[in-house]
This record gives C-alpha cells, structure tokens and sequence, in this order.
C-alpha cells in the first residue's frame, strides 16, 4: 500500500485547531492583542473541520476511482463494512459514554440531543436541544450523509466522470446560494446551525470530491497538475486560504467557500508534490502521529473538555477543563492502539485494491473524520 505523505499531518493540525478552538485559546490571544481578528477567523476550528471535510472528499473519491480502475466496478458491500468499522466503533462508544454519565450524573447533557447525535443528525439539531459535549459531532453526521450517498452518485456516474464533475460543480455552486438565502430568515438562523446541514457543509467535501475527479480528467487533470507544481501555485493557495486576512470586509460564506477552494487547492499541491519541503515537514514526528490518532484527537476532545470550556450550573462533566485536557493526552494513545487498531485490522478482509499507476501516490486510507 502506498501511502500519501504529508496528509498525516494535515490532520494533525486540524485536529489541534478545533481542540485550541474549544478550549478558547485563539479567542485568548485575539482579545489580549497578540493575533489579529482576521488571522483568527482562518486559524480556528470551522477551518480544521473544513480541511477535514476536502481531504475526506478527495481520499474517499480517489479510493473509488483505485478500485474502479483495478476491479472495473465498487464493491458497495465492502465499502460500507471498511468505513463502518473506522467510524462506527468509537462514535458509538463516546455517545454510550456521555449517556451513562448522563443517566448516572446531572446535567451533563439531554435526551434529545443523545437521540440525534445517535442517530447521525446532529447537524440539524435544534439550538434548544444543543449540548456542548455533543455538538462535535455534527461534522461527523455530514460524513455520514456523504457516505451514504456519493458511492451510490459514483457508481450512476462512474463512466461517466466529467457529467458527475459537473454535477458536483453545480451542488458546490448551489450550496452556495442556499447559505446567503437561508441565513437571511431570521427564523431558520435563529433556531438551527444553518452552516452545518448537510447541503451546505457537504460542499467542502464535494470541493474534495471533485480535485479528486478532475486530477483523473486527461486534459483538465493535465492543466490542473501543471498549475499546482508551478513555483507560484504555493503562494496563489495560501492567499486563498487565508482570503480574510488580505479581504477582512468579504461576506462569510464568499470568505468560507473561497477558503474551502483554497484547501482543495492545498490538497492537490500536497498529493502532487511528495517530496517538497512542506510535505515533508507535515510526515514528521509528532505530527504523523497526531494524524493517525486525530479522529480519536476530535471524538475525545468533546468527551472530556466538551466543545467550549464551560459547564451549566451543577453540571458535573466534563471535568475541569485541566484534568480533562490530561485525560484527553492519556485517552487517546490508549484508545488508537488497544481498541480502534485491533477494529481496524478486520478492514483488511474488505480492502480495496492497491493502485496501478506508479508515478502518482494514489493509496491512502480514509480514516478521516471531522472531523
């Protein structure tokens, strides 16, 4: 198996946003003067689950297009069986978890926020019924949602590349007037997390899905590949990613989307670019290692330190928010190696294939979550 550097270490640095971002830390360091306001609203935690969501876009297409080249067709039953044993396991270990404690202790979260974080709907839940140890996993529920449904797209497109790029251009495209619309009713912004349904936030994996498709096409693949290992290319992404910073008066969603472009951008320049220093940087020690154990990183955090350092009136979990980092560095080693790696050893039996072409680095496993 051939194993695509440096995105180990994206998820790394994803996975340290979100928890910095929960712990209130960037918004420390914006209200003390030390990091602008503008640098903030790309270095946080929306912009590590934005990342997530692209890589896992891109990582899950390209798989499929490995096993259609090498098998001539998707084998949906071993799709389903390898991301259920990725994903499944410790989601619903954390859900049980915070359940137990809920049963046994006092305010620590609601019912109706068990039943739709176990339900894998918690991005469309009800601000009312919000709960801050569970609300990490919206992100995981738009996965969901992508993974039950763009194996069956692909599958209806699968000769047909360019229609499905098109088809996933015009989802992105209408994903984002769907965001200006929906925010502009008071109501809807009100009462739910607009941002996060599925049809809008799913757009930063379509971005995925689609570098995927067009790095496949024989020319837009060509004049992609070209763009990305130019000199200039770097810089033209990080501009891009880092859009507010340089356009602080954009609208949010024009700022979020250009930034999800520019993660898709930085994706492919990571793919095709294996052996630059950047790449590099990100497969080195801790950060390889942090990736590997980030969806544990992103589950655990909401665990124990839930997704803001606060706890309601007599709340009694998480813990305080010291112990619960402590808890967190102790958990997450001792979850990867004793209880997700063993689960994870059975994905062998549903395996796709290796990959074909020699010259491009196409394998990598798609344990990526919301992230």
């Amino acid at each position: 198996m051939n194993k695509i550097e440096g995105f180990d270490g994206l998820r790394a640095i994803a996975a340290i946003s979100v928890v910095l971002t929960h712990l209130h830390v960037f918004k420390t360091y914006q209200d003390n003067g030390w990091i602008h306001e503008s640098l903030i609203s790309t270095i946080n935690g929306d912009s590590g689950v934005q990342a997530f969501f692209v890589l896992s876009g891109f990582l899950i297409t390209n798989l499929l297009l490995i096993e259609v080249a090498n098998n001539g067709k998707v084998s949906l039953y071993n799709f389903y069986v390898r991301r259920s044993l990725r994903i499944f396991p410790l989601y619903f270990l954390v859900v049980f978890l915070l359940f137990i404690f809920h049963i046994t202790g006092e305010g620590v979260t609601n019912y109706k926020s068990l039943a739709f974080a176990g339900t894998y709907s918690y991005n469309f839940i009800p601000k009312v019924w919000y709960s801050g140890v569970l609300g990490h996993t919206w992100s995981l529920a738009v996965e969901e949602h992508f993974y039950l449904i763009w194996p069956f797209l692909f599958i209806s497109f699968s000769l047909k590349l360019r229609k499905l790029s098109i088809v996933t251009f015009l989802f992105i495209l209408l994903s984002f007037f769907a965001a200006i619309i929906l925010t502009n009713i008071d109501w809807l912004n009100a009462n739910f997390f607009i941002k996060r349904w599925t049809f809008i936030a799913g757009a930063n994996i379509a971005m995925g899905a689609l570098l995927a498709m067009v790095l496949k096409d024989e020319f837009l693949g060509e004049k992609l590949s070209t763009f990305l290992q130019s000199k200039i290319s770097i810089f033209v992404i990080l501009i891009i990613v880092f859009n507010q910073v340089f356009t602080s008066d954009l609208n949010y969603f024009i700022s979020q989307y250009l930034r999800g472009i520019g993660f898709t951008l930085l994706i492919g320049w990571i793919y095709l670019n294996q052996s630059s220093k950047l790449t590099q940087l990100l497969e080195t020690q801790p950060l390889s290692y942090l990736g590997k154990v980030s969806y544990g990183i992103y589950m655990y955090q909401g665990f124990f330190l839930s997704t803001g350092p606060y706890r309601a009136h007599n709340q009694t979990w998480p813990p305080e928010q010291y112990l619960g980092i402590i808890l967190l560095i102790i958990t997450v080693p001792l979850s990867y190696h004793y209880f997700e790696k063993p689960i994870m050893k059975l994905k062998y039996k549903y395996q796709r294939p290796t990959a074909k072409e020699p010259n491009r680095p196409m394998q990598q496993t798609a344990d990526t979550a919301a992230d």
